[in-house]
């Protein structure tokens, strides 16, 4: 049996390395709010194929996540074109993400599919804006 003393160390240890990892997940994930939004986006598309595999099933899911939102319950003040130009957008973003993960890649083309009929859009289409 392990000394109190020791097995708390590697709970410590072990804990830390996590809350190590979980930060340096999030700084790279998280948008860098000193740019425009305009920049912002553009910096995601030109960049999420630098990610880790991790960060980057964590793009990918919050991408699904926000179409979901925006085919069920749209901003209010959200126009047609807006969504239609967020799920042009999220489709470049996830351009290059594609590979990490098949079952997540499947949830979104789902999504978008879904977001495409709730502004009428017909599947397979180009989304014109």
């Amino acid at each position: 049996m392990m000394p109190s003393r020791t097995r708390k160390y590697r709970e410590s240890s072990s804990r830390a390395s996590l809350e190590k990892e979980v930060a340096a997940l999030v700084e790279e994930v998280t948008d860098d709010k000193s740019l425009e939004k305009r920049q912002r986006k553009l910096k995601q598309v030109e960049t999420t194929h630098k990610k880790s595999d991790d960060a980057k099933r964590i793009k990918l899911a919050d991408k699904t996540s926000n179409l979901r939102a925006i085919t069920f319950s749209p901003p209010p003040d959200w126009s047609v074109k807006r969504r239609l130009e967020y799920i042009n957008w999220a489709k470049e973003v996830v351009s290059g993400l594609r590979g990490v993960s098949r079952l997540l890649e499947n949830k979104f083309d789902r999504a978008v599919a879904d977001a495409e009929r709730s502004v009428h859009v017909p599947a397979g289409q180009p989304t014109a804006v």
